[in-house]
């Protein structure tokens, strides 16, 4: 009985010793998380210029072309809660911050976001959601967070991604490219559709609204804009809820001195600009970033 009780224990430490090797190797790939939080903390004190959002952001404005210094803090389906919640977790770092750009494409209003993603945001970030409990196990490992089939890959694969995390050291990423055009508009408008929760509008609301006081306090230009997409996306969507987003929106920038530019139907972008109905592509996020200098951060600097 005593060697069965030796054997069983002798086995469960050799479990448990692959679960930790398994832990810190899954820790040590590179991915959106941890290698933008590395590049971010890296300059945080010099960056003049935030970008926040979501995915087309994160491939549409590209700080490369700014006349000062910015980072792009975007991250892919990245909900309204995390870019409030990361930006305020730097705010006294951000010693010399003069604008954010905040794109808030049609969808981020009333998007709740992936689940799996705020064990992310924990586990990288150390941002909790607000549902989210202490005793969760997934805010600790990432070998849950990550699909049993993902980590199976990657153990396969030698701990070595298959996709390169396409990320500049200013945080853009031109993971699209110039890939062929995929017309995919309809089915991405009724997609987002379907994800949008009534109840995220009024959370994301307050959410903005504290953090547009914040802005102003800290005499921070907070800056609303709407990346250009293509007329299959537009032509789908639900016109009562971008009537919705533009209403809050502007009511913000009336109240606490924000500046909006909806680029959403901008005639200078071509389907040549996209990678698909609502990403650019690098000649786009090039374009546009240049618009965004030209007519938004050029002025706002100038008359500081």
């Amino acid at each position: 009985m005593k060697t069965f009780i030796t054997k069983c224990l002798f086995f469960i430490l050799l479990l448990l010793c692959a679960f930790c090797i398994l832990e810190l190797r899954l820790k040590q790939i590179p991915n959106s998380f941890n290698k933008k939080k590395t590049i971010f903390e890296n300059q945080v004190k010099d960056i003049k210029i935030l970008i926040l959002g979501s995915s087309s952001a994160l491939y549409g404005i590209n700080p490369k072309y700014f006349s000062e210094k910015g980072f792009n803090f975007a991250n892919v389906a990245q909900p309204v809660y995390f870019d409030v919640a990361l930006t305020t977790k730097y705010f006294d770092n951000l010693k010399n911050l003069k604008i954010i750009i905040y794109d808030v494409p049609y969808l981020i209003l009333w998007y709740p976001g992936d689940d799996w993603r705020k064990y992310c945001y924990y586990y990288f970030w150390n941002i909790k959601a607000n549902d989210q409990k202490w005793y969760d196990i997934n805010n600790y490992s990432l070998t849950l967070i990550y699909t049993t089939d993902t980590v199976i890959q990657l153990t396969k694969n030698n701990f070595i991604l298959y996709n390169e995390i396409d990320l500049n050291n200013n945080g853009y990423s031109y993971e699209m490219r110039n890939k062929p055009y995929k017309d995919n508009g309809k089915s991405v408008a009724f997609r987002h559709d379907e994800l949008r929760d009534s109840s995220c509008f009024l959370r994301n609301k307050s959410m903005l609204e504290k953090f547009a006081i914040e802005c102003k306090r800290r005499n921070i230009k907070l800056l609303f804009t709407v990346s250009p997409v293509d007329s299959s996306y537009t032509n789908n969507i639900t016109s009562n809820i971008c009537k919705k987003n533009e209403s809050l929106i502007k009511g913000l920038c009336s109240k606490y001195g924000c500046l909006y530019r909806n680029y959403s139907q901008d005639k200078r972008f071509t389907r040549n600009d996209f990678t698909d109905a609502i990403h650019m592509n690098k000649n786009g996020a090039q374009k546009f970033s240049t618009i965004l200098n030209e007519e938004l951060i050029k002025p706002i600097l100038d008359s500081i």
